[in-house]
């Protein structure tokens, strides 16, 4: 009996069974180092004269779930070792004293991840740049500003209190190291009911507190255009120029494609190849080139080049190339990153972790993870709302778990 005339066969299991049957093909297609590239470059360019809140809600409204074998693959095996491989290396970075300002906002990202889906099943739209801000809101939240000061006053009567189990976690209310950009441009939300757009940027900040947080846009799609676009807008909610938001773009484009198992080189391409679709991507596109061909070197004093004035793209690159330099040794990659730019350690702690799962972070590191019953149930959540885990899916209680707001 064909799998698709029986009805004990879910839907994920017949696509895990018709993807299975294209495999040799899915191989030939990535020796080749290439992915399917069927973005309409006319829609990227558009979206520039649109909001990025309208952006969002995407061509036709649903988001399809991940239909890419190899992602699904990797997503159940190595998403959350990228997650991990991060907070590890922000850990390590900070000496074991509790987490950065981006590796908290990281959270509130995967948590907006999920309450996209919720979005769509309660409003039947997608708009995951709206979860994302109120994300963001609430991390300020976290960080000492009072509710009714973080939203404008009409959102309070709505919102008289920040809702889902995320920020009921008192643990997140440790003051983190201060981020003034992303403090300022919310601040602004809370003014005036302005927020960052492809349209009107909301400052000219190039920062590297936005990438981190896009990892859960890794997830979104299996499409690395999507994934780009998506991050890129999370990142202008609170940075404006080119080289912060497509450096976050091009961040949750590596993990996309490592978890979907191209190596780092791949993963590059495929970036560089999107990037040019983007008015204002020289500087990211630049220190990419720059840091495959640096990192493959072989050399790591080179890679002081790329730390420059230490903006987006720099930390990027820095977390590419060492990378690159070490990919089995996540202390060498972790600790060389974290040496020549802080923010990039982290970076590079996700990337080795999306393409070598668990066995990247050494053991003992991971023992003592700050908020790991935390970080594992986004991630478990993330994949689950994707449509990745073919065992659990999105729950009617996550409207009280995750609300759209």
């Amino acid at each position: 009996m064909s799998t698709a005339s029986n009805p004990a066969v879910s839907r994920d299991e017949r696509l895990v069974l018709d993807r299975l049957r294209d495999a040799p093909r899915s191989d030939e297609v990535w020796r080749a180092g290439k992915r399917r590239n069927d973005w309409d470059v006319a829609l990227i360019r558009r979206a520039f004269g649109r909001s990025s809140d309208e952006f969002c809600r995407g061509q036709s409204g649903q988001q399809p779930e991940l239909d890419d074998i190899a992602l699904i693959h990797g997503m159940r095996a190595n998403f959350g070792a990228a997650v991990r491989g991060a907070v590890v290396a922000d850990q390590v970075l900070r000496g074991g004293s509790g987490l950065s300002a981006a590796a908290q906002m990281m959270l509130f990202g995967l948590d907006s991840v999920v309450r996209a889906e919720t979005y769509y099943r309660v409003e039947h739209a997608v708009n995951p740049g709206n979860t994302a801000l109120f994300g963001l809101l609430r991390w300020r939240h976290t960080q000492g500003t009072p509710w009714s000061e973080v939203v404008p006053g009409a959102y309070v009567d709505v919102l008289p209190e920040p809702t889902g189990w995320l920020i009921k976690d008192a643990r997140l209310f440790q003051q983190r190291d201060p981020d003034p950009v992303c403090d300022a441009a919310l601040a602004v939300f809370a003014e005036r009911q302005v927020f960052g757009s492809f349209r009107r940027p909301i400052n000219d900040a190039r920062t590297p507190s936005a990438i981190l947080r896009t990892i859960g846009m890794a997830a979104w799609s299996d499409s690395p255009e999507e994934v780009l676009a998506q991050a890129a807008a999370n990142a202008l909610l609170t940075h404006g120029h080119p080289d912060a938001y497509l450096s976050a773009g091009a961040f949750a484009v590596i993990i996309n494609t490592l978890l979907a198992g191209g190596d780092l080189a791949a993963a590059s391409e495929i970036v560089l190849e999107e990037l040019v679709k983007w008015p204002g991507c020289g500087g990211v596109h630049g220190m990419i080139s720059s840091a495959g061909r640096l990192g493959r070197a072989g050399d790591p004093s080179l890679l002081r080049e790329l730390v420059g004035a230490g903006n987006a793209p720099n930390a990027l690159a820095v977390a590419i190339a060492a990378a690159h330099l070490r990919f089995t040794d996540f202390d060498g990659a972790v600790r060389l990153a974290g040496e020549l730019l802080p923010a990039s350690a982290v970076l590079v702690g996700a990337m080795l972790g999306a393409g070598r799962g668990d066995s990247a972070v050494p053991p003992q590191w991971s023992e003592d993870l700050v908020l790991r019953d935390v970080f594992d149930r986004l991630t478990a959540d993330v994949l689950a709302s994707r449509g990745v885990d073919v065992e659990r899916r999105w729950q009617q209680s996550w409207v009280h778990d995750y609300p759209s707001f």
